[in-house]
């Protein structure tokens, strides 16, 4: 039985668009959150140093 056109977008490939969605917007949030922990973390050691 296909899916009225109301519930189209719970195809498979639509859940698959939004997953791959969602995790490339995690990675790139964790990558820059890593980036940023690891520039302040140089700074306080720089600092330490002086």
């Amino acid at each position: 039985m296909p899916l009225p056109d109301a519930l189209k977008f719970l195809y498979p490939g639509w859940w698959l668009v939004h997953a791959a969605a969602i995790w490339i917007a995690y990675r790139y949030g964790y990558v820059a959150g890593r980036g940023s922990a690891r520039r302040e973390q140089r700074v306080r050691e720089i600092e330490r140093g002086k």
